[in-house]
């Protein structure tokens, strides 16, 4: 739908429309009318409904405007606005392009172009089709009203799933007998000779014809071959296709596939008494359908029917019915009119008239009680009225109708449908089918003059010389001219534009970059100070607690030396020998540390240690107390630590590198860049890096 373009005459009509007060005065309404429906439902929104309820509550909501003022008010300005719209245009093209067609074959020619255009932008309104009753429907028009009416996805779908997966499936093995009988028909048969002039210097119509029917055959999955009704049923749908795609375009694929849904769906869509003539029913159809025909007859032509009745009963060819009784009759009518029941018409009429009996019949094919052929069928009989008066054998009834039909025209046809039929078919393809948008049709609707009569008041431009013409042309050309430069100037600008502000942005961020690169050394060389001072520090404090460890380890080797001796001296800080009336609670510990037991315990039983070993503990314990005071923890945590916090800044760098280039780097990977890439990368790689310890340090802190 989206390459389908609208006539500029449409394009403006509808712009003049949508602006219009008319207009909004029934979008309101439409809205107030919605809304009723929607407070007396209970719906809170309108978008709460599903999509059947929503049309349901449109094709209510515009029923109910219909009869008012303000929706026939906007009614009129429709008809008036595409009304002169469309005679501007064409005034135009009669002014200023010198057509070869007049003013009204113009008017035709765009009226018809704007309807194609409509019903494939919206095939729903094919409905609207009804009212091109009794009339014979322009190519282009024909062929979109065919495809729309004729439409079959699943046979189209299977048709192209077929095509992909196993194009030799598609073809029967009768294919050659297939494609000698087209070849036959198309180019031997004076009325299918007539309306294919190509098809026997083209066999692209002989071609495509071929492989439509021998798909349908391979469907069928039958050795039987195919009857001639089967081939003449196609012949309308291939003339339809090449009037529209002309003969160049009936081969290709899409042609193709169009051709075999319609066929598969017309021989779906066969009248039941068709089906009967084709040997596929028990005969009643067929039977109450000649019943119908005559009646018909009698209807139109009371003397005729009895001519007939008279000439089958003089013969004595009857079914058993009394003579001139409707049963009777209608035996007749069938032995008349069977062959053609059986083809739709097609071979014994002209195709110009079979087409036009098949343009009623496709457009009421959604109306199951719209039956065109019972008139048709009775009007052809009393067209050859004179011929059949002189024949007195059923013989020679049978063969005037089948051989004298060719001679009918299209016009005979319409002016006895029009008399007959017309007004009863009408009222039910169009009365009986309403829907929610109606027919712009300001006679029926009004009873104003007809929609012509106010275009003598269009606005035509002043009528010029030939020089004056020139040189009007010139000045469009110019103006097209200028028109172009604006364009190019307007396009280089919003260029150059573009341009300045893809380099302002670079600019930003060269500018970005080179600021973030310096706060990230400021900070880099801060850290570096600080790292150098508690390295300092560290220093320090080690210094000292290594001198510390030397002066104890000098008091140990004098202690041993003294030990060694057998006189040890008091320490200085040992209370006094306890006296002998109470007991004694110094052990050896306490003469050696110098520590005393807590006053209620209980005095140790174990073994005394040697000093030796009294102070190798005691240094454990002041190396450990150093190591907290230099470093803050054990020097094995320390390590932990620093493993962990390794691996963490590792991770994290890898997440930087895999949100810069999509992938975590390797040596190979860097070699890949040049050194100005390279730099550029690692400043991005560590500025993110840098981001996520900031994170996960202000986590800590919180």
């Amino acid at each position: 739908m989206a390459g389908i373009t609208f006539p500029l005459w449409l394009q403006n009509s509808k712009s003049e429309i949508t602006e219009s007060r008319e207009w909004k005065a029934v979008v309101d309404e439409l809205f107030a009318a919605i809304q009723q429906q929607l407070t007396e439902s209970h719906v809170t929104y309108f978008t709460d409904l599903t999509e059947a309820e929503k049309s349901l509550f449109m094709d209510k909501a515009t029923r109910a405007i219909q009869p008012g003022e303000v929706y026939k008010s906007m009614l009129h300005k429709v008809s008036y606005t595409l009304d002169r719209h469309l005679s501007n245009q064409v005034a135009q093209e009669l002014l200023e392009e010198d057509p070869v067609e007049t003013k009204p074959e113009l008017v035709i020619e765009h009226a018809r172009e704007g309807a194609v255009s409509l019903l494939r932008r919206w095939p729903d309104l094919k409905s609207k089709l009804h009212h091109c009753l009794n009339q014979r429907l322009p190519a282009n028009i024909r062929f979109v009203a065919w495809r729309l009416y004729l439409q079959n996805t699943l046979a189209r779908k299977v048709y192209c799933d077929q095509l992909s997966a196993n194009p030799q499936s598609l073809h029967s093995s009768s294919e050659r007998d297939i494609h000698q009988k087209c070849d036959a028909l198309l180019t031997a048969v004076p009325v299918f000779a007539r309306a294919f002039p190509e098809a026997r210097t083209n066999g692209g119509i002989v071609n495509a014809m071929t492989r439509v029917l021998s798909y349908y055959h391979s469907k069928l999955r039958t050795s039987n071959r195919l009857i001639d009704v089967q081939y003449l049923i196609l012949i309308p749908l291939l003339l339809a296709s090449l009037d529209a795609v002309k003969v160049d375009g009936i081969y290709s694929a899409g042609s193709q596939a169009t051709l075999i849904e319609e066929y598969i769906s017309l021989t779906e869509s066969r009248p039941a008494f068709v089906k009967d003539s084709w040997g596929e029913g028990k005969g009643d159809q067929l039977r109450d359908f000649s019943e119908d025909v005559s009646e018909e007859l009698s209807k139109l032509d009371k003397s005729l029917a009895d001519h007939i009745v008279s000439v089958y009963s003089d013969s004595k060819v009857s079914d058993g019915s009394p003579a001139k009784s409707i049963g009777f009759l209608g035996s007749c009518v069938k032995s008349m009119v069977l062959p053609l029941i059986r083809s739709m018409f097609v071979g014994f009429l002209e195709m110009p008239v079979t087409m036009y009996i098949w343009d009623q019949f496709i457009i009421g094919l959604d109306v199951p009680d719209f039956n065109v052929f019972i008139g048709m069928s009775a009007i052809l009989i009393k067209l050859l009225k004179d011929q059949l008066l002189k024949a007195s054998t059923p013989k020679e009834l049978e063969d005037t109708v089948q051989r004298q039909a060719i001679f009918l025209t299209v016009e005979s046809f319409q002016y006895e449908y029009q008399r007959n039929y017309y007004g009863k078919h009408k009222e039910l393809l169009i009365n009986k089918n309403l829907t929610d948008m109606p027919i712009v049709d300001p006679v029926q609707t009004f009873g104003v003059p007809a929609p012509w009569t106010h275009w003598s008041k269009e606005v035509i431009p002043e009528r010029k010389n030939p020089k004056d013409r020139k040189y009007a042309r010139e000045q469009r050309a110019a103006i097209r001219l200028q028109e172009q430069k604006t364009e190019k100037e307007l396009d280089r600008e919003k260029f150059l534009d573009s341009e300045r502000r893809r380099l302002a942005e670079d600019e930003d961020f060269v500018k970005q970059l080179n600021t973030d690169r310096q706060r990230n050394e400021n900070e880099r060389l801060t850290l570096e100070e600080e790292l150098e001072k508690e390295r300092i520090a560290r220093e320090e404090t080690q210094k000292l607690a290594n001198a510390e460890i030397y002066k104890l380890q000098e008091e140990v080797q004098k202690l041993r030396r003294q030990i060694g001796q057998g006189t040890p001296p008091p320490p200085a800080n040992l209370p006094q020998p306890p006296s002998a009336q109470a007991p004694s609670r110094i052990s050896n510990y306490t003469l050696i540390t110098g520590f005393h037991p807590p006053p209620n315990s209980a005095l140790s039983t174990e073994a005394p240690k040697s000093p030796y070993d009294v102070m190798t503990g005691y240094l454990h314990y002041a190396a450990d107390a150093v190591n907290f005071v230099a470093h803050g923890i054990s020097r094995q945590d320390l390590d932990e630590i620093t493993s962990q916090y390794q691996k963490k800044v590792q991770s994290y760098q890898r997440e930087a590198e895999i949100e810069v280039f999509g992938h975590a780097m390797t040596e190979h990977d860097w070699s890949l860049y040049t050194e100005s890439e390279r730099s550029t990368f690692l400043e991005e790689v560590d500025r993110r890096l840098k981001k996520k310890l900031e994170q996960d340090y202000a986590q800590f802190l919180n």
